[in-house]
């Protein structure tokens, strides 16, 4: 959305979030979207595994399995990992390596990082905004730096309104002009924050 000052603010609507289960290696290598793909073998290697590269034009490619023994997940994640490749799949960062056997020549896709989608329920995502452009979901306000005040071109986070504040008095003077008690109470009003201490 064209904005007075000349830039322009827009909003990012996302429709799903993918997770993490690894602490993340400096170097992460290419990002696959990867499935079961229904092949079953009586020997090796056998290709049941269909790697998909993320942001690329490049076909799919059949593969031998999925290593992530090398990242330490646990019983409860590496069963997640299983049931998500018959089911939808997940999404890999990593590098294939060749492996031999009775059935001839094929590659591995070794895993440096595997990401699990994030339940609706389960998701944290941060919207950021601008002071001047409502974009924030219901029930949030834009939170700013403090002294950004109508500041266009302040970046602030939507930040989840307090229902629940405490009485203590530590005045904060609002973008609004207003004093408020605490800050809580002051994002409990939806209202950035000017500076600490009561307004002039």
């Amino acid at each position: 959305m064209p904005h007075e000052s000349g830039f322009t603010v827009v909003t990012l609507l996302a429709s799903e979030a993918w997770q993490a289960q690894a602490t993340p290696p400096k170097r992460l290598g290419t990002f696959y979207a990867v499935a079961a793909n229904g092949i079953v073998c009586i020997t090796h290697p056998c290709n049941t595994i269909t790697q998909t590269r993320l942001n690329s034009r490049q076909p799919s490619l059949p593969v031998a399995g999925l290593q992530v023994a090398r990242l330490n997940l646990g019983v409860a994640v590496n069963e997640q990992i299983s049931t998500r490749l018959e089911n939808g799949g997940v999404i890999v960062a990593g590098h294939s390596v060749p492996v031999t056997g009775p059935a001839g020549e094929s590659s591995e896709l070794v895993a440096r990082q595997v990401y699990l989608p994030v339940a609706d329920s389960q998701a944290q995502l941060t919207f950021m905004c601008n002071s001047s452009q409502s974009i924030c979901p219901a029930g949030q306000f834009c939170n700013t730096p403090a002294g950004a005040c109508g500041n266009a071109e302040t970046v602030g986070t939507c930040t989840t309104k307090p229902e629940i504040c405490t009485m203590d008095y530590n005045p904060v003077c609002g973008c609004d002009g207003q004093t408020y008690g605490n800050d809580c109470a002051r994002q409990s009003a939806g209202v950035a924050l000017d500076h600490r201490g009561a307004c002039e």
